[in-house]
């Protein structure tokens, strides 16, 4: 162990590292974004059914992972990703995620990470203070935002169940909609409430709530002898980039004493735009609100804070009794608490730092040019696809959120169309030119582009574009009928 980490074999290793890296980021277009592989043939050539007993030596190691694992890897760093709601890492995020890892320290105590500490609860304030919450609001960083979101109604509970220790006898339920991220299903069955408890609200075409069946379904669950005790609005839906009318749900939640959580996982990011107050007025009168920076922010995967206008009731909470680890003698307030009272988790690694970095080496009004180049980068695209007869956009994109489809102007049959968009993005996507994904959208296949890569432009598009169309022509006689 001593030899991995003598002088010369550190620097030998970070040369080693340093032509990956500028080789990776320098000119991504340059490459394919995928080397695709039938699955089957993959698993056949990386299968590995017992662990080395010898060792080929670091050197050896980090080529073969660079044959063998990043060879064979999406890379999300090429301006032709377009599959999720996150890109690549920017490189100095990756940085600061190593130097995280170096000091290697837990944050659920101040002793054991007394800076790192600090800086989080500033982060965490940071991010609050960009999306427009309350003075004062503050929260925890976490591994997703799937973990937020659970935390969330968690805390909902707690606030509105069981605040006095007296439990409401009347069965719990959450409102959201149908197109609500899935850990929001998966959170109230993790809380043993059941499936039954999930309430669906209707939405428009967009798969943005309707606030009256909102309304109707709080008094509806009301009347049923129900109690609706928390309510997701979702800004930045998963689908369509839509959002959720929080400020008019926040009326009704205010009204009948219901948790308002904001999923705003992916649609945080437009608070950096001049399009924030339509899609987040009212999300400073949320309870609770999670925000991904692995998204807008490019932050590595996966960083997620969990913020709160009442940073104290995370720790009324989740405060754990451990003596052992977190002491009545230390002196403790405000900066300098323990974050192990404000979560579940133990073990807590130093998420803020890759934002803290790249805020520090860049500043917000970066994020904000990046942000607004985004919004317009979508706009060029949406109006590139309404001028163009064979194409459909299938809603106007609230965020860097697209979606359209093949469609010539004789095609009718849905379900030959359907079939038709599946079958055009397979063919791109095993030819390694580019990956996007396809969603139903009221029970219609769209092509689902995310346009937050900034490495993505209409230069980079276009060529996509004109690929659609020509395996549309192609295809289109053996899918849809004569």
């Amino acid at each position: 162990m001593k030899d991995l980490h003598s002088a010369g074999a550190i620097q030998q290793s970070l040369r080693q590292l340093e032509t990956l890296f500028v080789d990776y980021y320098e000119h991504p277009e340059q490459s394919s974004l995928l080397q695709f592989k039938p699955k089957a043939a993959l698993a056949a050539e990386l299968g590995e059914p017992t662990p080395p007993q010898s060792g080929i030596g670091l050197e050896a190691a980090v080529n073969l992972f660079t044959t063998d694992i990043l060879g064979n890897a999406v890379k999300t760093w090429h301006p032709n990703f377009m599959n999720q709601m996150s890109a690549g890492a920017a490189y100095p995020a990756v940085l600061a995620t190593a130097l995280a890892t170096m000091m290697n320290g837990t944050l659920s105590t101040f002793e054991a990470s007394p800076a790192a500490t600090i800086i989080e609860r500033n982060v965490a304030g940071w991010m609050a203070d960009l999306l427009g919450m309350k003075a004062g609001s503050g929260g925890i960083f976490l591994p997703g935002s799937s973990l937020g979101n659970f935390l969330a109604l968690v805390l909902a509970r707690a606030s509105r169940l069981e605040p006095s220790g007296d439990r409401d006898e009347r069965p719990p339920v959450v409102l959201c909609s149908d197109a609500a991220h899935y850990s929001i299903a998966n959170a109230v069955s993790l809380m043993g409430l059941g499936r039954e408890a999930l309430v669906p609200v209707a939405t428009n075409d967009a798969n943005e709530i309707l606030i009256d069946d909102f309304a109707d379904q709080i008094k509806r669950c009301l009347n049923e002898g129900r109690r609706p005790f928390a309510a997701v609005a979702t800004l930045g839906l998963t689908v369509t980039g839509g959002f959720d009318p929080i400020a008019a749900m926040a009326e009704w939640c205010a009204r009948y004493d219901i948790h308002l959580h904001a999923d705003a996982a992916f649609g945080g990011g437009i608070a950096l735009t001049d399009r924030r107050d339509p899609y987040l007025n009212g999300i400073e009168l949320a309870d609770t609100v999670t925000w991904d920076a692995h998204k807008w922010l490019h932050a590595p995967l996966t960083t997620t804070v969990l913020l709160t206008p009442q940073p104290q009731l995370l720790k009324a909470a989740f405060n754990p009794d451990a003596p052992y680890l977190f002491h009545d003698f230390d002196d403790q307030s405000g900066l300098t608490e323990d974050l192990g009272h404000f979560t579940p988790m133990c073990g807590k690694q130093f998420h803020a730092l890759p934002i803290w970095l790249m805020f520090k080496a860049y500043g917000t009004d970066w994020f904000r040019r990046q942000a607004q180049d985004r919004l317009a980068m979508v706009d060029a695209f949406a109006a590139e696809v309404k001028a163009d007869p064979e194409l459909e956009l299938a809603i106007e994109p609230r965020s860097p959120v697209l979606c359209f489809r093949y469609r010539p102007q004789n095609a009718s049959d849905e379900t030959g169309l359907n079939r038709l968009q599946v079958q055009i993005r397979e063919q791109i996507r095993a030819s390694g030119q580019a990956l996007f994904n396809v969603s139903d959208i009221k029970g219609r296949t769209f092509f689902r582009l995310i346009l937050i890569n900034p490495l993505t432009t209409m230069k980079t598009i276009r060529p996509i574009l004109a690929r659609i169309k020509e395996l549309g022509r192609l295809t289109m006689a053996d899918t849809l009928p004569n």
